[in-house]
């Protein structure tokens, strides 16, 4: 089902369109952005302007267009802050609705934290965690205290980067005393709040909306090891200590907006609201005593979508998946890998297969491997998706699925995890990693994990070489420099055992143990 979610907010106009289907998260088609500012001079007077309004209209039904286009079964509109506050409001959802057909929901500020916490729960993996999540958008600022279930805490203060900006019109360059009345102003104000969030408790912040994406994007690439090892990876997400943040904001406040549009990283449509949002950032930091912030990609508009798949669930029956997973191993970022999986068209039994078997060569041989329980986690995931680059071609089919995991929008997985996945999957077959920049990217300790990793994984992968599932279970012994592995199956495995075999100078190599096997037959009752 194509879906489209289009969320006018009062700083810019969201619109994403995405295929969602039974059991998987979004497989993301289109999106784009455009910084309309509705809310330009009427968050004071409460009264949409003409000019801004047209623009609004220009954009909104541009997007349906798209979305129509592309057969989108459901379009969602959604509007915030400058329209639920407009006194012309009634004037602006008559007239979407004459120009696209589509309805406007105005979401509450309560709504709108709902949403978003729906949204980041659904994207990143809380491990029960309790989530403080603010979202600073340009009229209203939400903040959520969420264990990934139902939000403990849920509340909208009329403080925004746009009406921050509009309310101190700060000078350009931003004067040391216009700062201190400025920090002196959110102090009190959120102090309130400030101190809900405190007496409820929460264990990390999560941060939402393009002005924290952009402030700790900041933050993360003028630190001083900013030089990734994972660089070239796409990232869900970063992170940034209070600290960072207050040396981005120095910066940002020392210069002019002409030169803040030249800014290495900074959105220049956001050169003269950047100021207010960074101060708005670090006060609410401050406020709820934080020691660092991450961010997520999704927030209110994959809320929203999340939503209305929830409300039509009856369509969608519970998808459990092909083959029964190892549950213990697995945590809720499965259906983001199997969504990928799908996506590239795997083929399951093998896939899930080749999960099982690392599963169990990672706990019976644990004595003689260096891992730990995390990466057992991430090896199964490389597990399901070591094969997906046969969705390009059978050529070197390791090389494109490293591709395809580099530029998947993978939510929930760090720059680091999906590093190692995409390396692990990379080096299943081949050559022992050397000199590839891939891998030379990776930090020693993590170069080493990869070895080991890949290792079992091209194991496991060769005691299911015919794709029948016949190996059932397995034992592993050490015998001096000697592994022998038991191997119990349904039937004969000759191919997986000369496979195996053929291909163990790589594990030989890592692990300084000659393989020796032996296949003992599950008797029928």
């Amino acid at each position: 089902m194509i879906l489209s979610a289009i969320d006018i907010g009062s700083n810019s106009i969201h619109f994403v369109l995405v295929k969602a289907d039974p059991g998987q998260h979004f497989e993301l088609i289109a999106q784009e952005k455009d910084m309309v500012r509705l809310a330009a001079g009427a968050l004071g007077s409460h009264h949409l302007t003409k000019e801004k309004m047209e623009q609004a209209f220009s954009t909104i039904t541009r997007y349906v267009s798209f979305a129509r286009a592309r057969e989108a079964e459901h379009i969602l509109i959604t509007a915030t802050s400058a329209v639920r506050e407009a006194s012309n409001k009634d004037y602006f959802l008559s007239r979407v609705k004459e120009l696209t057909g589509v309805k406007v929901e105005i979401l509450s500020g309560i709504e709108e934290a709902r949403l978003i916490a729906l949204a980041v729960s659904s994207a990143m993996n809380l491990n029960g965690r309790r989530a403080l999540i603010i979202d600073i958008g340009g009229g209203s600022t939400e903040f959520i205290i969420t264990d990934g279930s139902k939000p403990d805490f849920l509340y909208s203060i009329r403080l925004g980067a746009v009406r921050l900006a509009e309310a101190f019109k700060l000078s350009d360059p931003v004067k040391k005393k216009e700062l201190s009345q400025l920090h002196k102003y959110l102090s009190s104000a959120l102090a309130h709040t400030a101190q809900e969030v405190r007496s409820i408790g929460y264990n990390f912040v999560i941060g939402t909306s393009g002005t924290i994406l952009n402030l700790v994007s900041l933050a993360a690439q003028i630190r001083e090891d900013s030089a990734s090892p994972e660089k070239g990876f796409n990232s869900f997400s970063h992170q940034c200590r209070v600290e960072e943040l207050k040396e981005v904001n120095e910066k940002l406040a020392k210069i002019t907006e002409k030169e803040r549009t030249r800014f290495p990283g900074l959105d220049p449509k956001r050169a003269d609201i950047i100021v207010a949002g960074g101060q708005l950032l670090e006060a609410i930091l401050m406020a709820v005593g934080a020691k660092e912030i991450v961010t997520c990609d999704w927030s209110l508009r994959e809320g929203v979508l999340l939503n209305f798949i929830e409300a039509l669930r009856h369509q969608f029956p519970a998808d459990l998946g092909e083959i029964s997973l190892d549950e213990k191993a697995l945590d809720i970022k499965d259906k983001t890998i199997l969504s990928i999986a799908r996506r590239y068209e795997y083929q399951p039994t093998h896939a899930h297969q080749v999960a099982k078997l690392v599963g169990l060569i990672f706990d019976k041989f644990r004595p003689y491997h260096s891992l730990i329980q995390e990466d057992r986690v991430l090896l199964q995931y490389s597990a399901i998706l070591h094969d997906i680059g046969y969705h390009i071609s059978h050529v070197e089919h390791h090389k494109h699925a490293y591709y395809l995991i580099q530029h998947a929008e993978i939510p929930g997985f760090n720059t680091k995890e999906i590093a190692i996945i995409a390396n692990v999957v990379r080096f299943h077959r081949g050559p022992k990693p050397n000199n590839q920049k891939c891998f030379r990217r990776l930090s020693k300790l993590d170069r080493s994990r990869v070895e080991q990793m890949s290792a079992l994984l091209r194991l496991a992968d060769g005691l299911d070489r015919s794709h029948r599932s016949l190996v059932e279970d397995l034992q592993v012994e050490i015998q001096g420099k000697t592994l022998q592995l038991n191997v119990k199956a349904r039937e004969d495995c000759d191919l997986e055992i000369w496979y195996t075999n053929h291909n163990a100078n790589y594990f030989e190599a890592i692990f300084h143990k000659k393989i020796d096997i032996e296949v003992s037959k599950i008797l029928s009752d």
